[in-house]
């Protein structure tokens, strides 16, 4: 569901190539961090522990707070033209997509507990992502053509916030283990 908050995000407030990008970045990485759990298994908990919690809080946080600054400077129009003017960098999308699958990695650790093929559990974790961030891009992309070009800065601030509550939940998630 992180992942599906953040596509409705970049739906609001990205550029027009970002509607592939993000969700097979999301998927991929899904899949590729319960992969990653699964062949680490209970032993990367043990040395990671909580600490990977904080690094996805700390991603989620540098970023809301960058898109949230973006939408108070307001220099961008709504329009698709200056959002691929103003695309963010791979790194940046790349940085969303570990940020909101690092906790895949603990699921995938579990896998082998469950009745199904491990394979089976990847594709389906990847492919549910995948899907459910192009339904949320493609409702953000939506939603930012109905409104006027004013209303640009304001999904861009919510997309902040939206980016630094999961930040602040994925904290309390921490603090809390």
């Amino acid at each position: 569901m992180d992942a599906t908050a953040v596509a409705l995000t970049r739906g609001l407030t990205g550029a027009r190539r970002e509607v592939l990008l993000v969700p097979l970045l999301f998927g991929g990485f899904q899949a590729g961090m319960a992969g990653l759990g699964l062949a680490v298994g209970n032993a990367g908990e043990g040395v990671l522990g909580n600490a990977k919690l904080w690094i996805a809080a700390a991603l989620l946080l540098i970023l809301g707070v960058r898109m949230a600054m973006g939408g108070l400077k307001g220099d961008d129009a709504n329009d698709d033209a200056a959002a691929d003017a103003a695309a963010p960098s791979l790194f940046m999308l790349v940085s969303l997509a570990f940020a909101t699958s690092i906790d895949a990695a603990a699921a995938g650790a579990t896998l082998p507990a469950l009745p199904v093929a491990p394979a089976l559990s990847l594709a389906l974790i990847g492919g549910i992502t995948m899907v459910c961030s192009t339904a949320a891009i493609l409702a953000g992309r939506q939603l930012r053509a109905r409104a006027s070009d004013a209303d640009g800065k304001w999904f861009e601030i919510a997309g902040g916030l939206v980016l630094i509550g999961l930040a602040i939940k994925t904290g309390i998630d921490a603090a809390t283990m």
